[in-house]
């Protein structure tokens, strides 16, 4: 069910303004015009505004009523003040309320900021898990993984939104979706999202980048309950994300939800890199083709040379052509790894769902496109600590007649 929000006020421009602003469907926003209303209807909501618009005094003493009741212990409170005078915000700060923001307001700040106190107070499951229960989770039942391949074009997007509209099912607002392709991120589009924030915007918000809760502000809902944080609108925005920022999204991302599953695209740099050695699980897709599998080749032998983040990648062939027209078994004994996934050629269910914005296990469930998906997702998603069955490797060879008639 959505947040039950009661913004205590007389002021119609400020109701319109915060419905404006909370207008998602994990809120409701209801108001109540006198002291007397906000007091009977204040414990059966899941946060109150206070406005401070009229009578300091008044305003002061209904906050002290209302954090005096025994019933509204655990009824988040925050305080719109008229100004961010510090005064003002530490006066109300010492009668009881939770949190205090200044006018004027950014309209994302105040959602981080209703967000951070649902959250904190457990008040719905509409938003997430109490961040409580998150922190207390052992490391080992946490899950970080990458998408990433080399070569553009073979499915990484489509594999990123699939598996994490799986995961975001089964742990409701416990999985973010993070789009990492910096320069041309389609992940809003394979999801028909219309994201009010990216991360540019939480780029800008140094506290944003370092507390889970006002993390969790910034990204958008899927209907199934995955969180996404979208990617930038325009390429150049992408030099916005240094090193360090990304360091503290990924730290950040990984304590405020059980999953993160990042989207990394096909540009090796350094924040790849980063992206990569943080993962405890990289899915690796590549087509059934020459260029692709020399693509993959030259990234392993890369990447062993600079630490041991091949065992942990899964290894996914996606069949992007009507006849297959190099076998398995030369593939993998190119590779000198198993494909854990294979995945049937099927263009019309991936168009579909591209056009759509509706993945493939949603709009075509019984589609083998989507059985073997959803397969991928059990493997990425199931038993932690479990080898996948990607890792197991094979003799390795330098690729022999296979590479010999490219």
């Amino acid at each position: 069910m959505p947040a039950s929000i009661l913004l205590i006020s007389s002021d119609p421009a400020l109701h319109a303004a915060v419905s404006e602003v909370l207008r998602s469907p994990s809120y409701t926003v209801s108001m109540a015009l006198t002291p007397d209303e906000s007091l009977a209807r204040a414990a059966q909501s899941d946060l109150l505004l206070l406005d401070t618009t009229g009578n300091g005094a008044t305003t002061l003493d209904l906050c002290r009523r209302l954090r005096g009741d025994p019933a509204m212990t655990s009824v988040p409170l925050l305080v719109v003040a008229q100004s961010d005078d510090v005064e003002e915000r530490i006066r109300f700060l010492e009668v009881g309320s939770d949190d205090v923001i200044g006018r004027p307001f950014d309209g994302r700040e105040l959602e981080a900021r209703v967000e951070a106190l649902l959250a904190r107070f457990g008040r719905t499951q509409s938003l997430a898990p109490a961040p409580s229960i998150l922190r207390t989770m052992p490391r080992q039942e946490r899950r970080s993984i990458a998408v990433f391949s080399p070569k553009g074009g073979v499915g990484t997007t489509t594999i990123a939104t699939n598996v994490a509209v799986v995961a975001g099912s089964r742990q409701p607002h416990g999985v973010v979706l993070i789009d990492l392709d910096l320069q041309f991120g389609g992940i809003a589009v394979h999801l028909d999202l219309a994201p009010r924030q990216t991360i540019v915007d939480l780029v800008h918000d140094e506290q944003g980048l370092l507390d889970p809760e006002l993390l969790r502000g910034y990204t958008a809902r899927h209907d199934t309950g995955l969180h996404v944080l979208a990617g930038t609108a325009r390429p150049e925005q992408t030099e916005l994300l240094g090193g360090d920022q990304l360091e503290q999204l990924l730290q950040t991302a990984s304590r405020a939800y059980g999953t993160v599953i990042v989207d990394a695209g096909s540009n090796l740099d350094e924040r790849t890199l980063q992206i990569l050695d943080w993962a405890d699980t990289i899915i690796l897709p590549f087509h059934p083709e020459i260029p692709a599998l020399k693509a993959v080749h030259s990234l392993l032998d890369y990447l062993n040379a600079t630490g041991d983040i091949v065992g942990k990648c899964v290894f996914v062939l996606n069949n992007a052509f009507a006849r297959q027209a190099l076998r398995m078994r030369d593939i993998e004994q190119a590779l000198g790894t198993r494909v854990a996934i294979e995945l049937p050629y099927d263009p019309l269910a991936y168009l579909n769902a591209a056009n759509e914005g509706i993945p493939v296990v949603i709009g075509a469930p019984r589609s083998g496109a989507a059985i073997h998906l959803t397969k991928l997702a059990d493997t990425v998603l199931g038993d932690w600590g479990a080898a996948p069955a990607s890792v197991e490797q094979q003799p390795k060879t330098r690729f022999g007649g296979l590479f010999g008639r490219a």
